[in-house]
């Protein structure tokens, strides 16, 4: 279903939480994931 996932991380304890999660999607789904750090300027 997913053959991608990108996941914006800006450092914070929130984004952090949220890996776990992706990590299981992209096992179920054999995708590949992109880290991209978000900064505010």
């Amino acid at each position: 279903m997913f053959k991608r996932i990108v996941v914006p991380l800006d450092g914070s304890e929130l984004a952090a939480k949220a890996l776990p999660t992706i990590l299981e999607l992209a096992k179920a789904f054999k995708s590949q994931v992109t880290f991209v750090h978000v900064c505010y300027v």
